[in-house]
């Protein structure tokens, strides 16, 4: 499955989350660093998911699966600024 993922680009770096996996976030002082710390963090993110017995989310795009990331404009990412959620919604 492919989650689509939004990159933020910061002053001084980058950030990325994955809609569909919250508190699924990692930064990078480079895009291609924030592309490899994020294909991470969905790997140990999920690997959490299973051990907790929980349904793996599925991918909510809605379309074609995403073929590379979603650049954001600075600052307009209020998901990020938030922090990762406490309670994933998905649990609910």
């Amino acid at each position: 499955m492919r989650y689509a993922v939004v990159i933020e680009k910061g002053e001084r770096n980058y950030s990325a989350y994955i809609p569909d996996l919250p508190g699924c976030v990692s930064v990078g002082d480079t895009l291609k660093e924030v592309k490899a710390e994020i294909r991470e963090a969905i790997e140990f993110h999920l690997e959490g998911v299973r051990e907790d017995g929980l349904p793996i989310p599925r991918a909510s795009s809605g379309g074609p699966e995403p073929r590379g990331a979603v650049l954001a404009p600075r600052g307009r990412c209020s998901a990020m600024r938030q922090g990762p959620r406490r309670e994933p919604s998905w649990r609910t």
